[in-house]
């Protein structure tokens, strides 16, 4: 199971193309407040753009290809 965000304020033509996603070491928790993306509630565009820049260490990354079709 993946829980991830999307961009939702984009159009698909803004996000039509390859990505690649970096992962970290999976987290199990039952703590909601480890679980928040680190935005303030409500989000503060100001400051969200920084959430978690410190403390994200990937491990591994995946490439894929977002299609016109709406296929991956």
């Amino acid at each position: 199971i993946v829980y991830a965000d999307i961009p939702v304020h984009c159009l698909k033509h803004q996000i039509i193309g390859e990505w690649t996603v970096d992962l970290t070491e999976p987290k199990i928790t039952n703590d909601k407040a480890e679980i928040s993306c680190g935005h303030q509630s409500p989000d503060d565009p100001k400051t969200s753009w920084t959430s978690g820049v410190d403390s994200f260490n990937p491990v591994s990354s995946v490439t894929f290809q977002l299609n016109q079709d709406s296929t991956a």
